[in-house]
């Protein structure tokens, strides 16, 4: 999985990778170079990408995840003194519909 966002909330979009482990890095972006590798955590394999943007107003792209169940975990993403830090996880944000499925943007 690769994805595209600001996740530090300093105007440039940064790469959001997942490996096969499930290990979800961020590569935070200064034009086209990486200025830092980040691990935010393992993500289930079992778990997809359902969605993201930033649902707390931070300034910093938050992740949605849709277990095989259809609950919803949501990242908060957050920096502490300046770097990009753990996710806060709430791991039973509510259900996704029956059916639905997240239009690529």
């Amino acid at each position: 999985m690769l994805r595209l966002a600001d996740v530090d909330g300093d105007g440039r979009g940064d790469i959001v990778l997942r490996n096969a482990d499930g290990m979800v890095k961020v590569w935070l972006m200064n034009g086209t170079t990486i200025k830092a590798d980040v691990d935010l955590g393992t993500a289930d394999r079992t778990w997809s990408y359902f969605a993201s943007g930033d649902f707390d107003g931070h300034g910093m792209t938050d992740i949605v995840w849709k277990k095989a169940d259809a609950t919803l975990v949501v990242w908060l993403n957050a920096t502490f003194n300046g770097a990009l830090s753990a996710p806060t996880v709430i791991d039973n944000a509510g259900q996704a519909p029956q059916g639905a499925i997240p239009v690529e943007l």
